[in-house]
């Protein structure tokens, strides 16, 4: 339970690093399972920029993440 905790403290921490649009994407796609399709007309973006909000988020994530696991 408390890896779960520290876990969860390390990518709500990882989350804040991003940008609002990529951390409104990644929240959107992830936790209210919305489409790229839902998210661009929530967004009023094109789903091309939807796409690239959420790669580049995820790729900043990953190295935040990263940086933080002893390997």
């Amino acid at each position: 339970r408390i890896d779960s905790e520290v876990e969860m403290h390390s990518i709500k921490a990882a989350l804040q690093t991003l940008t609002d649009d990529q951390r409104q994407v990644l929240l959107l796609k992830f936790i209210d399972e919305m489409s790229n399709e839902e998210i661009a007309r929530h967004l009023g973006k094109r789903e091309g920029a939807i796409r690239a909000l959420e790669k580049r988020g995820l790729k900043a994530l990953s190295k935040r993440l990263a940086e933080k696991i002893p390997i």
